[in-house]
């Protein structure tokens, strides 16, 4: 199902026209095997859908109370105006007993209802209409990323997972999660259970049981599996049956019971935006063969971010599959593909934003579990988007964002008040980050989802390859230093302006509570204004470098530090002077060696200073990207060699290539003749 985007103004508003696509191929097998009469559950998508980027430059500065009144209220009054028609041919449908349960769907402007083959066709073929697409119930067995584990000795009062990303230090500071709600949707919760049961949302007469049951549509939400009670364990439980299993142990939980059908989570998330939660997670996955319904996960959480809303979501188990069913860009399961918040700085192909935050799961060792799904995922083939592209050799979107707890972990058992229980799964992993978020709230409510984003990636343990990579994400949690870094002050030992060859190095030291802090560059300009030099925040632990290399060689320059802080304000140090000295060693890109070439070819060149952006890759006579050679370089001269094959390994035809090296220090393109 791919729809074409299209902008159109329709009432003042900028919104998105998806191209007509009809009825998907899935629903149309499905049709066939039904009885004449029978219905089935479709998703009815209308053509027409609010802009995400409109919608976020709308609520951008209003408080978060305001995100949601504005965002609920703009899309329920655009479902309005947009589906009349619609929802016209299905009341007359159920009066002639051909559809039933009809809901509206404002957040993704959506219908879903049991409709027979007959309403279903008629439905696909209006031009208001995007896609008519079955709405499958996926088993729990299959969305359920997480498996009981075998019991141990339950000796601990706190679980491992608790301490391992340091929370009672937080505990210690007086942040414990109260007044902060996190929804939890999922199969529901033992709302009895002694360490959860007297902070459970008050939903008054109208939600007694804490939240709304979304699988069956009534407002029972007990949980009769046991997942969805040990998510919520672990993000709130308070020790009080005798084991401290919760992250945020103060923290309200507020139940959305969902089951293997998506639009029982986009309703439930609609539900977590009106009732005014703080924050989400989900631990159901949906895999590249259940065909999801990519366009809608990454449109519903494009707008939960312009609501201020973050949900953290387990970015799958099924690294098993890596390498044959389920490759990259297609391990993380959906909707954890989408982006998140805020881009770290190693996410240097940049695209969109959406609100999730994919997680990966990790042993007491700090080593990542071995079912826990990898990255990178992709956007390339997913209309309108079309971003984070992954064929070619590029880099795709780096997944999971984080990794946390998730092998043999304690908590709440659904089948017994005062019980626990041990599961493995990246289903764990999510709510640990969940009641880390929490917690963070519980310092500053209104942190935004990119601050909150930022500051759990900045501050996490690197693990694996340096960096944010695809297994760890940019590491595994630490809230205690999350929580420092809002909190406390820096002190800096010194800030120094470097002469280079052609460049200056800005260098600085600090201390604080915690280990790493972020930081901006200023230099001033000729007419005395502080410019920033860096596109993207610098982070990291101390201590940190900068290299200015385009300071204006035989010229003093006066820079400027700041600290910056996402509770409180920032702190500025300088001024540091400094001049660029003479390069040394200057761009340059000899022709390449042998041309033609039979089995190899050799480039030659050199760069005045290390760039780990400098990349050269070779492109077909058509402009398409037939392989990367070089991805980061040293000063001085380097060498590379190319076996004339593409990103997969496959022998590059006969032809003209076009050999292209880009660096900071300049760019330039070679041609190269292939011959078999």
């Amino acid at each position: 199902m791919r729809p074409t985007l299209v902008i159109v103004a329709v009432l003042g508003a900028v919104v998105s026209a998806w191209a007509f696509d009809g009825m998907t191929p899935e629903l149309a097998a499905h049709l066939e095997t039904l009885a004449p009469g029978e219905p089935a559950r479709v998703n009815v998508i209308m053509a027409e859908r609010y802009d995400p980027s409109r919608m976020a430059s709308v609520t951008a500065g209003l408080t978060r109370a305001e995100r949601r009144a504005v965002v609920v209220g703009e899309l329920k009054g655009y479902a309005d105006r947009t589906q009349r028609d619609v929802l016209a041919l299905l009341t007359d449908a159920e009066r002639a007993g051909r559809a039933r349960d009809v809901r509206v769907m404002w957040l993704v402007n959506g219908v879903n209802a049991w409709v027979d083959a007959d309403t279903a066709y008629r439905l696909a073929a209006r031009t208001d209409v995007a896609s008519v697409d079955w709405d499958e119930e996926i088993p729990l067995e299959q969305v359920l990323e997480a498996e009981v584990a075998a019991a141990g000795a339950w000796r601990d009062e706190i679980a491992w997972g608790v301490a391992k990303i340091r929370a009672p230090d937080v505990w210690a500071m007086g942040y414990r999660g109260e007044g902060i709600t996190v929804c939890v949707f999922d199969t529901g919760c033992n709302y009895n259970h002694l360490d959860l049961r007297d902070h459970m949302w008050d939903g008054g007469s109208e939600y007694p049981k804490h939240g709304w049951n979304f699988a069956d549509n009534n407002n029972e939400t007990m949980d009769y599996s046991g997942h969805g009670t040990h998510v919520c364990g672990t993000v709130a439980s308070d020790g009080t049956a005798g084991t401290q299993a919760g992250v945020a142990p103060d923290a309200t939980i507020m139940i959305c019971k969902i089951s293997g059908v998506e639009s029982t989570v986009w309703q439930a998330w609609e539900f977590a935006l009106e009732q005014g939660a703080d924050l989400g997670t989900l631990s159901f996955g949906w895999r590249r063969s259940h065909n999801p319904d990519y366009a809608t996960w990454r449109y519903g959480s494009e707008m939960q971010l312009a609501a201020g809303f973050i949900q953290f979501k387990s970015a799958g188990n099924r690294r098993a599959y890596y390498g044959t069913t389920e490759p990259p860009p297609w391990n993380v399961t959906a909707p954890g593909n989408c982006p998140p918040p805020w881009l770290h700085p190693d996410q240097e192909l940049k695209g969109g934003l959406a609100s999730m935050m994919a997680v990966g799961a990790t042993t007491q060792d700090d080593v990542y579990a071995y079912f826990s799904s990898a990255g990178p995922s992709s956007w390339e083939t997913i209309d309108p988007w079309r971003d984070y592209p992954y064929e070619g050799g590029e880099m795709g979107l780096l997944k999971p964002d984080v990794a946390a707890p998730g092998y043999y972990i304690k908590s709440c058992r659904h089948n017994d008040n005062s019980g626990y229980t041990s599961m493995s799964g990246t289903s764990m992993a999510a709510p640990h980050a969940a009641g880390c978020a929490a917690l963070l709230l519980d310092i500053d409510d209104e942190l935004t989802p990119a601050e909150l984003s930022e500051v759990l990636q900045i501050t996490a343990l690197d693990l694996g390859p340096k960096g944010k990579d695809n297994d760890y994400g940019a590491g595994r949690l630490d809230v205690y230093e999350a929580a420092q870094s809002l909190v406390t002050p820096v002190e800096l030992r010194y800030f120094r302006a470097q002469s280079r060859p052609g460049a200056v190095l800005l260098a600085w030291d600090y201390e604080k509570a915690a280990s790493s802090g972020t930081f901006n560059l200023y230099r001033e300009r000729l007419d005395g204004v502080k410019g920033k030099l860096n596109a993207a925040p610098v982070s990291g632990r101390p201590p940190l470098r900068f290299l200015d290399r385009t300071a204006q060689k035989g010229v003093t320059h006066r820079y400027w530090l700041e600290y910056v802080v996402l509770a409180g304000a920032s702190r500025t140090f300088g001024p540091a002077e400094g001049r660029a000295g003479a390069k040394v060693v200057s761009f340059a890109f000899a022709a390449p060696r042998p041309n033609p070439a039979r089995e190899r070819v050799t480039f030659n060149f050199s760069i005045p200073y290390d760039d780990r952006r400098a990349e050269l890759a070779v492109f077909d006579i058509a402009g398409r990207r037939v392989a990367t050679v070089v991805r980061g370089a040293r000063a001085g001269a380097n060498a590379a060699v190319w076996s004339l094959v593409d990103a997969r390994g496959r022998p590059v035809p006969p032809g003209v290539y076009v050999c292209r090296l880009t660096s900071a220090a300049g760019s330039a393109a070679r041609r190269v003749a292939v011959v078999r």
